[in-house]
């Protein structure tokens, strides 16, 4: 989610690299070249991530908090024939169902989502089919529910394309239940929030950037486990990029 929920931002070991070769922010490709920078054509994108950061987010994401816990941001290349087709990608929420992602802790591969539905608003029984292309490029704000394998209850998260033309897609996502692993909270409402900035490079190569960041209300926990956090930001792009991993 786009997951993160969609969209849920878990976030490959070995994937952080040394802190003096990180930029004090990341740049996301809104008028500027991006950092991370875009990997080549079909290779997995390695995450880069910081913690306790103080960074004002550029105009394309609107109003964000200026402080963070902890974020992660990765980019990459994806096919896409159009606009529509990626939005149509997107709003596929059912197909989250089954994404694998390498589990650290456990040393081989495992399912990260359970269940994953498209939601007619945010209570989480209102379950509806997927989003189309024009439920997403309305603009409108969209519900879905995800379940992970580390969580202890579905969480509900809001998505909503800030803008979309045939070459540019700005869109955002943000937990409105509470994330829960084991009775803890980890994410209180809008404390896990994901862009995913989608940019046409040439034909149908499309430059994915994917931002997921931890606010200051997250649990401290969270930047306990950041090589697992990356393995799981790079199932999500998979997903996105239609590569995942059944």
């Amino acid at each position: 989610m786009l997951r993160g929920g969609i969209l849920l931002c878990w976030c490959m070991v070995g994937a952080l690299q040394a802190a003096a070769q990180t930029p004090a922010a990341p740049v996301l490709p809104c008028g500027a070249d991006p950092f991370p920078a875009y990997t080549a054509a079909g290779a997995i994108p390695q995450p880069q991530s910081w913690t306790d950061l103080a960074w004002r987010a550029p105009g394309c994401l609107g109003t964000w908090p200026t402080h963070f816990r902890f974020v992660i941001a990765l980019a990459g290349h994806i096919d896409a024939a159009d606009r529509d087709s990626l939005l149509a990608r997107v709003g596929t929420i059912s197909k989250m169902r089954g994404i694998q992602y390498y589990s650290v802790t456990e040393s081989a591969w495992r399912e990260l989502i359970k269940d994953a539905s498209a939601l007619n608003d945010h209570d989480p029984s209102h379950r509806r089919a997927d989003f189309t292309a024009d439920d997403l490029a309305s603009g409108k704000e969209l519900f879905f529910l995800e379940e992970d394998n580390r969580s202890s209850q579905p969480v509900v998260y809001s998505m909503h394309v800030l803008a979309s033309d045939a070459n540019h897609v700005v869109m955002e996502t943000r937990n409105v239940s509470a994330v829960k692993s084991f009775l803890v909270t980890l994410y209180p409402p809008g404390s896990l929030r994901t862009a995913y900035i989608l940019t046409r490079l040439a034909a149908n190569d499309w430059g994915l950037y994917v931002l997921c960041a931890s606010t200051d209300d997250a649990s401290s926990m969270i930047t306990l486990a950041k090589a697992s956090y990356v393995n799981r930001a790079q199932a999500l792009f998979r997903f996105v990029a239609g590569s995942a991993p059944k």
